[in-house]
């Protein structure tokens, strides 16, 4: 029906080989069509060293993929790192390449303009690379310019409908429809099997600190989209900068406040008009750490928590991943250890819950030091805190190996890890678990381990298990397409 141009494909590593056969299709079916792959697999996989000035590959990268000849040249180009002005850079690239009375354009002449072209833009903001493989070569751009400011980017819900319903949200039956909101772009930590540590990402970007204001807007803004709610998806809400979370909870609570002074059905802030009842209503989460709630004082950590509760704070997400001391040791998390993890992870679990927030918690299996001891004893305790209602969700995840994340290099997995293959053999046990594939399961875990550990977890954790962490959505029908079926 719609027959582009151009095709842009995120995707991150566990959803790189659906990019890849989402590519195959659009080739099948427009050949002249350019597609342009990005993401956090592209992120991770290919970068520029400013040092050296050599593109660096990791070996599951798909450049390195397409060279080996185990991916076809199914992709034109790939933009890699701080994409975001960077894709407006071969965006307009392509359209000064474009044949306008045929509406064609080709991989050679967008080279050729890029090659005119970037260098009279000047400094791009961010760093970023875009690469260009061809059969002889592969032709690269590195882009560096000045830090970005998130809060000046525009918002991705305008060009995209807010179509999620998170359960976790969940009133009468009826699942909220959630906005994703992203006020950082990494995390300030360093735990060794993350992919979203900014030692990972590169580097640390984030809503300023005059940006307050922008990201209520923003807030508003999903609002008037739609939003029913919102999941602030930073790996650490506003990077654990605690003076920013304080505020911004302050401010959007005076926006609440003022709301709930009118009586009329529709309201107008900061120039837009809502539905006051969508806007008082709204609830929202965030993530947090063990460590930003027990590593402070108690006091400290309940005026955080109490205004973030006062300020429509229903959720939490925190990692807890192990509560085996003898795993933890070997992972960046337990950063004060003057008190035993599983304490410490009682005294953030308790403080969420007097503040009157729920709580849902990620477990990890198979990190370093992991036997089937400690998988025992992981499974025993999380079942105590949730008979106790210290959490009301717990999502088991199995270790996985992200292509540039430490604990792959310590492991010397990156060369084994296939994230391209179109017919992986994903089987259960592995599909009960978010990422897990067998060529990518951490080597601490054997096959029956895992079975061990779905089974187990979803006998003794019962309901409390998360085995579905998105509701499924219905898309529309384009009219056209229905058009054609009943014509």
């Amino acid at each position: 029906n719609v027959r582009p141009r151009v095709v842009l494909i995120s995707a991150v590593s566990p959803a790189h080989r659906y990019a890849i056969d989402i590519a195959r299709a659009v080739r099948e079916h427009l050949p002249g069509c350019l597609i342009i792959l990005g993401g956090r697999h592209a992120d991770e996989t290919i970068k520029y060293d400013l040092e050296t000035q050599e593109l660096t590959l990791q070996p599951t990268s798909t450049l390195s993929k397409i060279t080996d000849e185990c991916i076809e040249p199914v992709i034109d180009f790939i933009v890699s790192g701080e994409g975001y002005y960077a894709l407006d850079v071969l965006m307009k690239a392509i359209s000064l390449a474009m044949d306008i009375p045929t509406r064609t354009v080709d991989v050679a002449s967008v080279l050729d303009v890029l090659s005119d072209f970037s260098p009279l833009l000047g400094p791009v903001p961010g760093r970023a690379v875009i690469a260009a493989p061809t059969p002889d070569t592969v032709h690269y751009w590195p882009l560096s310019g000045y830090k970005i400011d998130l809060s000046a980017l525009p918002s991705p819900y305008e060009a995209f409908a807010i179509r999620a319903r998170f359960p976790i949200f969940e009133t009468d039956g009826h699942i909220a429809r959630t906005a994703h909101f992203m006020v950082t772009n990494a995390c300030p930590y360093h735990c060794l099997y993350c992919s979203e540590g900014v030692s990972v990402v590169g580097s640390f970007n984030s809503f300023k600190d005059e940006s307050i204001g922008q990201a209520i807007d923003r807030m508003l803004e999903y609002i008037q989209y739609g939003a029913e709610a919102v999941f602030f998806d930073d790996s650490i809400f506003w990077g654990g900068n605690v003076g920013l979370i304080v505020n911004f909870c302050r401010e959007w609570k005076k926006i609440q406040q003022t709301a709930a002074f009118e009586n009329t059905p529709e309201i107008t802030l900061m120039g837009r008009t809502l539905d006051r009842r969508r806007l008082l209503s709204l609830e929202w989460g965030a993530q947090l750490t063990v460590d930003f709630l027990a590593g402070r004082r108690t006091e400290m950590a309940m005026i955080i928590l109490d205004a973030m509760r006062q300020a429509g704070c229903t959720y939490l997400y925190i990692g807890i991943e192990s509560m085996s001391e003898t795993v933890i040791a070997n992972v960046h998390k337990n950063v004060n250890r003057k008190q035993p993890w599983a304490e410490r992870v009682r005294i953030a679990l308790g403080l969420s819950r007097q503040a009157g927030i729920r709580v849902g918690s990620s477990i990890l299996f198979g990190l370093d030091g992991e036997t089937q001891e400690t998988i025992e004893e992981t499974i025993e305790k999380v079942e105590e805190l949730l008979a106790e209602d210290l959490i009301t969700i717990a999502s088991p995840n199995i270790l996985t190996y992200h292509p540039n994340t430490e604990i792959t290099h310590l492991h010397q997995k990156g060369k084994e890890l296939d994230y391209h293959s179109p017919n992986i053999d994903n089987r259960p046990p592995y599909t009960y678990f978010e990422e897990a594939f067998p060529a990518v399961v951490s080597k601490n875990l054997s096959e029956a381990q895992i079975w061990h550990i779905h089974e187990q977890t979803r006998a003794r954790w019962g309901r409390k298990r998360n085995l579905n962490p998105m509701a499924p959505t219905t898309l529309p029908i384009l009219e056209s397409t229905l058009a054609a079926s009943t014509s």
